[in-house]
């Protein structure tokens, strides 16, 4: 992952990526339903662990004020330019899960991402093994 400023949901523009495990939305605009229920998703974490460790941000793919963090993140997720995905990763720049937000029920989605978002937050940092914890074993990554 790319060491960037982020603006928080939460909070200010930071550099998240080494005091907080991150959940990044690179959605497209609230015409697409989608990525609409997966920043509203985001916007009230739903879903999510209630923890001051977890920084949450959401870009807007196609916005010009997003373009360089989008493309950035997105070159790091190895995400093709026009997939919706929510990125999942941990304060040591270790990008967990990359969800394709298109190939998930949104019913689900919350669920995918609260799994794990708390994988991550209960995962140890100097040995990186993942607890059991019954998140998804795999990784959703577009074709």
């Amino acid at each position: 992952m790319p060491r960037a400023e982020i603006p928080l949901i939460d909070g200010p523009v930071r550099a998240a990526w080494q005091r907080r495990d991150l959940v990044i939305g690179l959605l497209h605009d609230e015409r697409c339903p989608p990525c609409a229920a997966a920043r509203r998703l985001l916007r009230t974490r739903a879903g999510l662990p209630d923890d001051p460790e977890l920084a949450l941000a959401v870009f807007t793919r196609g916005a010009p004020e997003d373009a360089h963090v989008v493309e950035r993140l997105g070159r790091a997720a190895q995400l093709p330019d026009d997939v919706a995905a929510i990125l999942i990763a941990d304060r040591f720049l270790e990008l967990y899960a990359t969800l394709d937000v298109h190939a998930i029920a949104p019913e689900a989605l919350g669920q995918e991402v609260g799994a794990w978002a708390e994988a991550v937050l209960l995962q140890c940092g100097e040995c990186s093994r993942m607890p059991e914890t019954g998140a998804a074993a795999t990784e959703v990554r577009p074709g």
